[in-house]
Formats: structure tokens, sequence, C-alpha cells
């Protein structure tokens, strides 16, 4: 990572902070496709892949597991 890809990664807002991987990814693939590195039907498959992906990455995947881990550890806690 160079110092202003960490610089740009500081200054942006917690929620955009995690999609800058995703939006770094979806760049490189529109140059490849400009530079005729992939061809058409690649470049649109690989696209819609990875918008179904987050289509289902709605889920609050992480707010299940915390909800889980704070479960699990109030049954530990828990005197009998």
């Amino acid at each position: 990572m160079t110092e202003s890809e960490k610089n740009k990664i500081e200054k942006s807002g917690e929620k955009r902070r995690q999609w800058i991987p995703v939006e770094w990814a979806v760049q490189m693939l529109r140059k490849a496709y400009e530079k005729k590195q992939i061809d058409e039907s690649h470049y649109a498959k690989l696209c819609e892949d990875g918008h179904l992906w987050i289509k289902e990455f709605t889920i609050p995947v992480f707010a299940i597991f915390e909800f889980v881990f704070f479960v699990g550890w109030l049954k530990v806690a828990q005197v009998g």
C-alpha cells in the first residue's frame, strides 16, 4: 500500500472505509478491460458476480456473530 492510499483510507469515513477494497478491485477490472487484457464477456461476468456478492452481503453477518458471541459469554458467566 502506498502512502497516498494509506492517507485516503485514514481520511475516509467508517462506512466508506470497508468498501475501499471493492472499489479498488472494480477500478483494476475496468483498467484491464480498457487495455484489452480481458474480453467483454469475462468483464461482464466478473462485474455481475461482484454485484451479486454485494447484494448477498447485506445480511448483517457480523451483527449475528456478535450476538452469538455475547449470548455465549452470558451463558458461560451464569452462576449455577
